[in-house]
């Protein structure tokens, strides 16, 4: 499906994670913890940089993105090899 190396691969899934956990590590945080009034704001920061980075993982991994690069790579006809 893909012929992107396993290297390549391997550090997409392994960055898709660490975005994915912070984000819901942060959002967490949010829910259980009371931040301190001198880090509200840069608390609030750091949350919507991780939400925008989290948007970002999911619309390419499920959007048009993926789809793009799918249509660059037709797959093989019958019989063919690739």
């Amino acid at each position: 499906m893909d012929d992107k190396p396993l290297p390549f691969r391997i550090f997409q899934i392994i960055i898709g994670l660490i975005v994915a956990l912070g984000f819901f590590g942060a959002m967490l945080l949010v829910a259980t913890t009371s931040v301190p009034t001198e880090n509200k704001e840069l608390f609030s920061s750091m949350a919507n940089q991780l939400t925008g980075a989290f948007i970002v993982l999911v619309g390419f991994a499920f959007g048009s993105s993926v789809g793009s690069q799918r249509k660059g790579n037709p797959p093989a006809a019958p019989g063919e090899t690739q």
